[in-house]
């Protein structure tokens, strides 16, 4: 029974850390935390509540307390993926239709819905993408350019 347990709290460990790996979430590594502590209060030949409330004990505490800090960590160091549609932020093209409010638009070979933040827009002017409304790009005529 007892090599039962030990490899109860070691699997349940291995398989936290495993999650915590591929979900790169650092949230399961705190379960990795009980499960190794549960492991040793085995070996200590305490009950199996007391194992149990140790993991769950020591998994809760860690998750309320460090996580919230890990978390505020991570948001600062690690940068956030742009989504793929922002690289097209600041780009210029040539209007190949007219777009008074909203329209159709190919914009790096993929059909993009538009929405006209600025002067009507004429086939063949200049335009810039200056941002995203939902799944929309919004697009402004530049002044003065006219090919």
């Amino acid at each position: 029974m007892l090599i039962i347990i030990i490899a109860l709290w070691l699997l349940i460990s291995a398989v936290a850390l495993v999650v915590d790996i591929l979900t790169s979430n650092i949230f399961f590594v705190f379960f990795s935390v009980g499960g190794i502590l549960a492991f040793v209060a085995d070996l200590c030949r305490l009950s199996l509540w007391i194992q149990a409330i140790i993991f769950l004990g020591t998994s809760i505490l860690l998750i309320l307390t460090i996580y919230p800090y890990v978390q505020k960590i991570l948001k600062k160091t690690v940068p956030p993926f742009l989504a793929f549609e922002k690289k097209y932020i600041g780009e210029h093209f040539i209007a190949p239709v007219d777009v008074d409010e909203e329209g159709l638009v190919q914009i790096g070979g993929i059909y993009w819905t538009v929405k006209n933040a600025g002067s009507p827009i004429k086939k063949g002017d200049v335009v810039e993408v200056i941002g995203i409304d939902g799944n929309k790009f919004l697009i402004k005529k530049l002044e003065g350019d006219k090919t």
